[in-house]
């Protein structure tokens, strides 16, 4: 069962509600629509979709909490009610939520906030849609919940403070610490700011690039790579390798992964092969092992061809990359190495290899229809679900398993 519950003071938990408004899909953040009513005593606490519970935020200026359970996962959804249902973490979570909405969900209309492998997660997203705060994994505890609406009221003072620095720099304070307060706030709250480094970065001072400060701040910002802060960022080699050696190695790799996806990303929309080259031969170039280098190379391309539904390239790349880089690797070793390191959640190679196996048998199923190649994709989502038992790689294996049956007449 969906539910939506509206985290302020003096409304009653039985009463229920069902509006049902689709949002927009593929999008981050979109704009509620106008409420057709206040708030007032009596207003019922429990409803049924995401976009009711951003209406009434909207007018309470609070928090929505998003609970996504995938589709077809009844034990996960019965231990998830049961935890929504306690008043004592309700009670617990008015204390945070500052007027905000509880939505608890399974309607595909959720997924546009919710785009990982995992059957099951919760976010916080703020009354305009921008997520505050993302947690991806079966039976959150009560102290996840408790967690995570910490974490999201303090990114939505975040987004409040962005807003108003914003104003002031519309109305002309283009300072140095304004920029950098703005450039920060928004990389916290996952908001783009490429066009704003470049602003920047032009009211830099003149020997600004020899600045460490200035240097390690434009590498925490992941710049393109063609793009000027990265040009700037790179023009001194000696003073590059000073401050990037300087970083802790998580905050490097974790750097060196945004720089690529921005920069495959950038070149989908700009339509720039080159560019989509030059990322993934830096994806290259962070590995060690050549054939690290070059499954980290034909990954980026593959996502870029696949970005730009160029049919036949993808499937070119498709066809031995996952047989090559992925296949070879046995599930119960994997498993057993998981959990042997500890590896749950988003660290677990078993949900990494299975979700990357799953997402290229279902890809592979839209693009072709050819019975070999749907054959080798089956296969793919065999071992996925064997790697990842989920209700949606179950489901991608079971679409290419009957993909792959012959037909009268075939």
């Amino acid at each position: 069962m969906a539910l939506v519950s509206l985290l302020t003071p003096g409304i009653s938990i039985a009463q229920t509600s069902a509006a049902v408004r689709k949002p927009q899909t593929g999008a981050k953040t979109h704009t509620a629509s106008k409420p057709k009513a206040a708030i007032k005593p009596g207003h019922p606490f429990w409803a049924t979709t995401i976009l009711q519970a951003q209406d009434w935020t909207t007018q309470a200026k609070g928090v929505v909490l998003v609970r996504w359970v995938f589709p077809g996962s009844p034990d996960s959804t019965k231990a998830t009610d049961k935890i929504l249902k306690s008043p004592i973490l309700i009670d617990s979570l008015k204390r945070y939520a500052a007027g905000g909405v509880f939505v608890h969900t399974n309607d595909t209309s959720a997924t546009q906030f919710h785009d990982d492998e995992e059957e099951s997660a919760f976010l916080f997203i703020n009354d305009v849609g921008t997520v505050l705060y993302r947690f991806d994994g079966l039976n959150p505890s009560a102290k996840d919940y408790l967690s995570g609406m910490h974490q999201a009221v303090a990114m939505k003072k975040a987004a409040d403070d962005l807003k108003f620095l914003e104003w002031g720099r519309m109305m002309g304070n283009q300072n140095q610490d304004t920029l950098e307060r703005i450039i920060g706030l928004r990389n916290r709250l996952d908001m783009p700011t490429d066009s704003l480094l470049d602003i920047y970065i032009y009211n830099l001072p003149v020997d600004s690039g020899k600045s460490l400060r200035v240097l390690r701040f434009l590498a925490q910002q992941a710049p393109v790579l063609n793009g000027y802060a990265n040009e700037l960022l790179r023009q001194d080699p000696t003073l590059f390798k000073l401050v990037w050696e300087g970083m802790p190695m998580p905050e490097r790799i974790g750097i060196n992964n945004r720089v690529i996806e921005k920069t495959w990303k950038k070149a989908i929309v700009d339509q720039d092969p080159e560019l989509a080259k030059l990322a993934a031969t830096y994806a290259g170039s962070t590995n060690r092992s050549p054939a690290a280098q070059v499954r980290a190379f034909q990954g980026i391309m593959m996502e870029y061809y696949f970005g730009m539904q160029d049919t036949g390239k993808f499937l070119e790349i498709a066809g031995t990359y996952y047989d090559r880089f992925l296949m070879p690797i046995n599930a119960d070793s994997l498993k057993q190495e998981d959990s042997a390191h500890q590896r749950v959640g988003a660290l677990s190679v078993c949900r990494f290899v299975g979700s990357q196996l799953s997402k290229g048998a279902y890809r592979v199923s839209l693009f072709s229809s050819d019975p070999a190649l749907l054959k080798q994709a089956n296969a793919w989502a065999r071992r996925a679900a064997e790697l990842y038992n989920t209700p949606q790689t179950r489901e991608v294996a079971a679409l290419l398993e009957a993909k792959g049956k012959p037909t009268a007449g075939r």
